[in-house]
């Protein structure tokens, strides 16, 4: 991703706090959950805790293909990111993005033996917007 389609990305997601979360299931379905999304960083990858002995983990794990899906009811915005996710361990990252929201989930804290940090690196983002009822494609990397 260049800068400006990070930026986009990044505008576009800033006001939406909650994804959802798209993995294959283990019996070849997919499965939805909602994650609270910490961070998009500098290269434009997705930061978000996860509990690592969790399902959602071990789907992961077997095939990181992933979706998020972010909604913003209030301007008409859609936003759906395909990409890769993958398990990072680092405290340094892990006790930057700790916060109140956190702890009520994870009480011992950025050091929880569960927590885990899951990284999602984009290869496409797609958005329709309130102004438009076209999709548009922001992004897709060379690779996909």
């Amino acid at each position: 991703m260049n800068i400006a389609e990070i930026d986009k990305l990044k505008s576009l997601i800033e006001d939406i706090p909650t994804s959802m979360l798209v993995t294959h299931s283990l019996d070849g379905g997919i499965v939805s959950r909602p994650m609270a999304t910490l961070k998009v960083d500098d290269s434009g990858d997705l930061w978000f805790f996860t509990d690592i002995t969790s399902k959602k983990s071990t789907e992961i794990e077997i095939n990181s293909q992933v979706n998020l899906t972010f909604v913003s009811q209030t301007d008409s915005t859609y936003v759906s990111v395909s990409g890769k996710g993958d398990f990072i361990e680092s405290e340094k990252i892990k006790d930057e993005l700790f916060n109140r929201m956190t702890k009520a989930w994870y009480p011992q804290g950025s050091s929880d033996p569960k927590l885990s940090l899951l990284r999602v690196t984009p290869q496409r983002v797609e958005y329709w917007d309130g102004s438009s009822s076209a999709m548009k494609r922001a992004f897709e990397a060379a690779h996909t």
